[in-house]
């Protein structure tokens, strides 16, 4: 009598082994693509914010340097600081011959914008302004004091502004200040503060003006 042999087939034991297996290989093949997708994602944030930042200096430097002559810093990155009627000077505004009070703009100190006569004969001005402040160009209009001033963003959406202020430094009433922006820039979008504090790069520079 033929004896009949049946096929063994897997155990739970065993199809569970296998199940965790293939759970714990999954696992470890996420996280190897996660990581690799942000090493690319902040190797492409470094690159915008470098980029970014380079830019900013460029248009900075040579608008300060090509400027016609320089008006002011304030603290107030929308004022105007022409002297109004009778030549009297706007509060927060720090001339060639100083403030309200003749102080001397400071190396030390921190302001929002800085206003000059840029190449075209225009009153201009370069400010750090926005939440958060955010490098902006400033052209204002030809009226004593204009109503709504054309702004042109220095920085894209991806890229966020951390910290910006314009610097301004005079040895004496009749020299010229050396206008500087130090800013900080890192991604707009950043997931955690490990990603934000690694993208975050600083830039500055300083530029003789006209007085």
């Amino acid at each position: 009598m033929k004896k009949i042999s049946y096929m063994g087939g897997f155990t739970l034991v065993e199809l569970l082994i296998v199940l965790v297996l293939i759970g714990l290989v999954s696992g470890v093949a996420g996280n190897i693509i996660s990581i690799v997708l942000r090493a690319d994602n902040k190797s492409s944030i470094s690159a915008q914010v470098q980029k970014t930042g380079d830019y900013i200096i460029t248009q900075f430097s040579n608008s300060v340097r090509n400027a016609q002559s320089f008006i002011a810093v304030s603290v107030n990155p929308s004022s105007d600081c022409r002297e109004q009627s009778g030549n009297q000077k706007v509060a927060g505004c720090i001339y060639s011959d100083g403030d309200l009070s003749g102080n001397l703009c400071s190396s030390t100190a921190g302001y929002a914008m800085v206003e000059y006569v840029d190449t075209s004969g225009n009153v201009s001005a370069i400010s750090c302004s926005g939440t958060p402040p955010t490098p902006n160009f400033l052209t204002f209009d030809t009226s004593p004091i204009p109503a709504t001033p054309t702004i042109q963003p220095w920085v894209s959406s991806a890229v966020g502004v951390k910290s910006c202020k314009i610097t301004c430094s005079q040895l004496a009433a009749n020299q010229p200040p050396v206008i500087g922006i130090s800013f900080t820039l890192g991604s707009a979008n950043s997931t955690g503060a490990t990603e934000n504090q690694q993208s975050a790069q600083t830039f500055q520079t300083n530029v003789l003006m006209r007085n």
